[in-house]
């Protein structure tokens, strides 16, 4: 009698107790898995507290990942806006280098405040020196990855648009035009210019003077070249990438 009252019971228990990693309870009976009929709502709490453990940890790791991704967009050109070249205020130069930049033949002029305002800080470049010149630096990119170039450009102040003219390349072979126009304005009208790249090794970033070589040409500032940023979207997809982890690992535990 006891042993059938006891075989009602544990049947019973067995309708009423979930699967438990796919395996039935007739099968930890079997097993001799004194847990089976563990029916205490308390043994269920250091589970709720591993599962609770492993969402802070998930959500940590996400909270660290973003900023990583944010840094992405650190600009991998030296010296892109001139600060690192010392002009006397409302005065201009001509150099054989600068910091980050090989000159051309005729070097390149920096202007501080003359002729016009920088977009960025005080210093700007012009190209048409005392002829045509160029500068280039060669940018430490990786193959296969995708980059964003950008800069600002503005034509040289009560010039025509014979005078101006400046091209860019990103290997010195290759280069793009960019449309010269008049200036008869009395300010920089400057302009903004981006475009995305995949590199296929290091880069070698230049750019030109192709305007009449008369000493008056385009200005060029704000030079940068940075990784590819996320969209948002992809940040809520590497938070959702994590959710689902934690998922995951509370469906384990269960």
């Amino acid at each position: 009698m006891q042993s059938t009252q006891l075989s009602r019971e544990l049947h019973h228990e067995a309708r009423l107790w979930p699967l438990h990693s796919g395996v039935s309870l007739d099968a930890r009976l079997q097993n001799n898995d004194s847990t089976a009929c563990n029916t205490d709502p308390k043994a269920s709490k250091p589970h709720y507290k591993h599962t609770e453990s492993i969402m802070k940890k998930t959500l940590a790791t996400a909270l660290f990942a973003l900023p990583m991704l944010a840094s992405a967009s650190t600009n991998l050109v030296v010296n892109g806006s001139f600060e690192q070249t010392a002009v006397n205020n409302n005065g201009w130069d001509i150099f054989s280098n600068i910091a980050g930049w090989t000159g051309g033949a005729a070097g390149i002029e920096v202007r501080r405040n003359a002729v016009g305002q920088a977009f960025e800080g005080n210093n700007f470049v012009e190209l048409d020196t005392t002829a045509n010149s160029s500068m280039s630096q060669l940018l430490t990119t990786a193959a296969n990855q995708s980059y964003t170039l950008s800069f600002n450009y503005a034509n040289r102040i009560g010039t025509d648009a014979a005078t101006n003219g400046l091209q860019w390349s990103l290997d010195g072979s290759n280069w793009t035009t960019l449309a010269p126009a008049a200036n008869s304005n009395g300010s920089h009208a400057w302009q903004s210019f981006s475009t995305s790249f995949v590199a296929s090794g290091a880069t070698q970033l230049s750019f030109r003077a192709i305007g009449s070589s008369d000493t008056l040409g385009t200005s060029l500032d704000n030079i940068s070249v940075t990784t590819a940023v996320p969209e948002p979207s992809s940040y809520a997809l590497l938070l959702a990438g994590m959710a689902i982890i934690g998922f995951v690992a509370r469906r384990r535990q269960a």
